[in-house]
């Protein structure tokens, strides 16, 4: 169309599908239209989720849609007028932030070392209304912080130095720098210091602590009929039968309730059920049943001294066609380094017959195994270990095609902070490129997560609680009561949520979890102190009514 007109303005009418968790890859839709002259953007839609509030049975209010004011049978389009940026009494769901972010017209990059460059995307006003600074992190820590004294035309960019401020940088400590635009004086539409614009840039990667395995401290390997038990220093790990780690007792504490098992499987968000029955609710089936019916093949010890265990676990998936390998290794600091090796057998090319879809000749077949959900552990703690402390994207949800807006810093707060109700329950709460979190007791005992920047989630329920199975069900967030556990997701990755439309695309390619093998590691470490940070340093978590 584009090439055919090549002197008319171009918008979409509608873009960028908002239903449910939803908004992903829309920095792309506006690299095509920063980089197309014609291109002006478009409408999104939708703005705002069209909800009624009604009362259930108990007099809690929630958000009622299609289905709730009809008589039984009645036609309806269920929550489809659901679609929005915003809920209906206008706060923002997480992809508003990426919407935010990608709309800013003030841009900051990095051109150099200490060098850097503003450039104005406005086309008749310069920057000189907004005040620029910039924060140095270290390690998710504020140590530096700065203004910008410069300013951009309309249309123009502007280097600027900060070579002195950020020249001491510390050997293996990880270093971002946040620029920061905000409203100088009253605008037309927001208050002073209202955030205009921000962006991070990484200037240093960290190192990782690498695991040890000559720490001081015993460890004892006992394996009976029936389960492994580990002594490690304070710690005693027991895995059952079939080789799943089912408790994680620190000084006659137990960590675990249920025991840490391999996930190839979410609960569908609306763009999931899209597209009838070629939706990745069908098309991944397999996946759930894969995980739902593994089989833990018993557990093993590799190597041990007096100071370290190695142990192996091998998990059939028969139904995807695949092994995972779970390596153990215990050190006497009753650490745990686990070790990942997802083995996929089957033919990616293999093409199937759906029941329920008539393919056309010109259409291809579905292939039999289709982009995987998520790829990840998945383990269950008791309830009161609800503080959760993280450093990684953050404070808003965010997933590996809609994080742009979520910058890496450490965030605070408890474990029901992290979940955000979508009206019609699905998949939420994840965060993206982790390098640790913690999940502890009020007094400080609990469980540190750490690895090579991982997904992580969790929640007051399991995932099952999210997932109504192939058939969207009449449910609003009030059916999603707080059960007696914090659920527990470490993920390689999960498939991005998509954002073109709910009636059949997919996730772009580039954010799909192929069927192929993967490998990651992450490992648990007792501790009983939680990491307390400056407050003015931290963002507390969820925090997604704040734009």
């Amino acid at each position: 169309y584009l090439g055919n007109y090549p002197d008319r303005p171009f918008f979409w009418a509608a873009y960028a599908h908002a239903m449910g968790n939803s908004s992903g890859n829309f920095k792309e839709y506006w690299d095509f239209v920063r980089a197309e002259r014609q291109v002006q953007g478009g409408f999104i839609w939708d703005w705002m989720d069209q909800g009624l509030v009604q009362k259930d049975e108990n007099g809690q209010e929630f958000w009622a849609y299609g289905g709730d004011f009809e008589p039984a049978g009645m036609h309806n389009d269920a929550n489809f007028v659901l679609n929005g940026l915003i809920n209906p009494d206008r706060t923002p769901h997480p992809g508003l932030f990426e919407v935010k972010k990608v709309y800013q017209d003030l841009h900051f990059s990095k051109v150099g070392k200490g060098e850097f460059e503003l450039y104005n995307e406005k086309f008749f006003t310069d920057s000189s209304d907004s005040n620029i600074g910039w924060r140095l992190i270290e390690d998710g820590v504020v140590v530096k912080t700065g203004d910008v004294n410069v300013v951009a035309d309309a249309q123009s960019k502007v280097k600027f130095s900060l070579k002195k401020q950020l020249s001491k940088l510390t050997k293996d400590k990880e270093y971002f720098v946040n620029f920061y635009a905000t409203a100088k004086g009253q605008h037309p539409l927001v208050k002073e210091g209202h955030l205009l614009a921000s962006e991070q840039i990484l200037l240093q990667k960290g190192t990782p602590v690498p695991f040890s395995t000559n720490d001081s401290g015993k460890v004892s390997v006992d394996q009976k009929a029936d389960s492994t038990v580990v002594s490690a220093g304070d710690a005693l790990l027991t895995f059952d039968k079939a080789g799943y780690l089912s408790s994680y007792m620190v000084n006659e504490t137990e960590l675990i309730k249920e025991a840490l098992k391999f996930n190839l499987w979410r609960a569908p968000t609306d763009n999931d059920f899209g597209g009838g029955p070629n939706a990745l609710v069908y098309r991944a089936q397999l996946y759930k049943t894969a995980t739902n019916n593994q089989q833990g093949q018993g557990v093993k010890l590799i190597s041990s001294t007096a100071n370290y265990a190695v142990l192996e676990q091998v998990v059939l998936l028969e139904e995807a066609e695949s092994t995972v390998t779970y390596q153990y290794t215990i050190n006497g600091q009753g650490e745990l380094k686990i070790d990942v090796q997802f083995d996929f057998s089957g033919n990616p090319n293999e093409e199937v017959n759906i029941p329920g879809q008539v393919v056309k000749k010109w259409q291809k077949k579905p292939m039999k195994f289709s982009e995987i959900p998520r790829i990840g552990t998945n383990f269950q703690m008791p309830v009161s270990f609800d503080q959760v402390s993280y450093y990684g994207r953050g404070p808003h949800e965010n997933y590996w095609d809609r994080k742009t807006s979520a910058f890496v810093g450490i965030y605070q707060g408890e474990v029901k902070d992290m979940a955000f109700d979508y009206i019609r329950p699905q998949e939420n709460g994840n965060r993206s490129d982790l390098r640790w979190a913690t999940l502890t007791n009020k007094d400080g005992l609990g469980l540190k997560i750490s690895g090579n920047v991982f997904d992580f989630s969790t929640h007051h329920q399991p995932q099952s609680d999210f997932d109504p199975g192939t058939e969207k069900a009449q449910r609003h967030h009030t059916d999603i009561v707080k059960q007696d556990l914090v659920n527990v997701n470490v993920d390689f990755k999960q498939t991005g949520v998509g954002g073109d439309n709910s009636w059949g695309a997919s996730a772009w390619k580039k954010y799909q979890l192929k069927p192929q093998d993967y490998k990651y590691s992450f490992t648990l470490t007792p501790i009983d102190e939680a990491p307390s940070y400056k407050t003015e340093q931290t963002i507390k978590i969820g925090t997604h009514n704040k734009l």
